[in-house]
């Protein structure tokens, strides 16, 4: 008996160690590590798609851009990948961008081979998952968008 509650406690003891010498990851580390599905992305106020007003904007989209993903790296690129279906066989199967944190990690921008920049507000980046907010304008009225990632 002593020695089961010997082992016990040397397991938990190692478990404890293991746990407390844990590097917390940087933003860089966290988005560059695997692809990011998306899962979900609303829109608000409602936005009128086609007479409709939205704001389950991910339910609007054809199954073919619902398995796309995003590869974050860390030499600065991103692939913006098709995923396991492509909406249109003539599309490339991966788009390769640029992206850049500001400087305290909390906006990532991707700038396209036009030079074009997109800018997204980073509100949750964890091991697993992601969410960042957009905004844009239409008809004069803004709209904000959140978009949420997972691996």
């Amino acid at each position: 008996m002593q020695n089961l509650k010997f082992l016990v406690m040397m397991l938990a003891m190692i478990a404890l160690v293991a746990t407390s010498c844990k590097k917390d990851k940087s933003q860089t580390e966290l988005i560059t590590d695997g692809a990011w599905k998306t899962t979900a992305i609303t829109v608000n106020p409602p936005f009128n798609f086609y007479g409709t007003q939205v704001t389950d904007w991910f339910s609007q989209l054809e199954d073919c851009s619902r398995d796309d993903l995003w590869i974050f790296k860390d030499n600065g690129k991103v692939d913006y990948d098709e995923g396991g279906t492509k909406c249109s066989n003539d599309d490339p199967q991966t788009i390769v961008s640029d992206w850049a944190f500001n400087s305290d990690e909390t906006i990532v921008s991707i700038t396209d081979a036009d030079g074009y920049v997109e800018s997204y507000n980073i509100t949750e980046l964890s091991e697993d998952d992601m969410t960042w907010t957009s905004t844009f304008v239409d008809d004069n009225l803004t709209y904000t968008m959140t978009a949420r990632f997972e691996h």
